[in-house]
């Protein structure tokens, strides 16, 4: 099979839909949701400073952002979710988020669009949170597509990266959001990005940026 023709692969979700029971006992209380494909942005290097593609590579971009995620989720008790875009080519029935044994399911049934952003926004409020660290409305723009999805009024979690193509912007649309376990809801339209944190804070644990990296974890 020949990639560059133009094939797409299958992707297969059975070992995390089978796994619904363990997943959900060993979460811990951080979990970020996201309608971006930034794993793969972040290989390319894409940002909106400069032209798509050229492979510029900057922290404020698909990198810096997937980073950031990954490093928030794992510094937090037990086991950190990041749930990134979840099959934009697929049917819907066949998104792992989607299905009745993910263990995302009952939090995003009825709450979830998709649709493409290439210009989100990150609000003054939002720019001081650990995950947005080093990152801008344009870095993360113009990844072509930035932004495959978003959600709406998800209880409990906390917008973090706003979508600019709904009616009244920031307040509507939210392209990214932070859940929240101190009831902190993500009322409004949809989001691009949403975390659930325990207790108080989602301005703590900023870590100190490292060198660009595709994937950060914690051991």
């Amino acid at each position: 099979m020949d990639i560059a023709q133009g094939a797409l692969a299958t992707p297969n979700f059975d070992a995390g839909l089978n796994d619904k029971a363990a997943i959900s006992a060993a979460r811990g209380d951080r979990t970020i949701i996201s309608g971006t494909d930034a794993d793969f942005h972040s290989i390319r290097g894409d940002t909106g400073l400069c032209v798509p593609f050229n492979g510029c590579s900057y922290w404020d971009g698909a990198r810096g952002y997937l980073v950031n995620i990954v490093n928030w989720a794992a510094s937090g008790n037990r086991l950190g979710v990041v749930a990134l875009l979840d099959g934009e080519f697929l049917s819907v029935d066949q998104r792992w988020r989607q299905k009745p044994n993910s263990f995302l399911h009952d939090e995003l049934a009825g709450h979830v669009q998709y649709f493409r952003d290439n210009a989100p926004l990150i609000s003054a409020a939002a720019d001081a949170y650990p995950l947005n660290d080093g990152l801008t409305s344009l870095g993360l723009s113009d990844w072509r597509s930035s932004f495959h999805a978003g959600f709406i009024d998800v209880p409990d979690y906390t917008e973090a990266v706003f979508s600019s193509l709904f009616p009244g912007g920031p307040g509507d649309h939210r392209d990214v959001c932070l859940r929240h376990c101190a009831n902190r809801a993500c009322t409004t339209a949809a989001r691009i990005t949403a975390v659930r944190a325990g207790g108080d804070d989602l301005r703590g644990d900023r870590v100190a940026r490292s060198p660009p990296r595709a994937v950060a974890s914690k051991a």
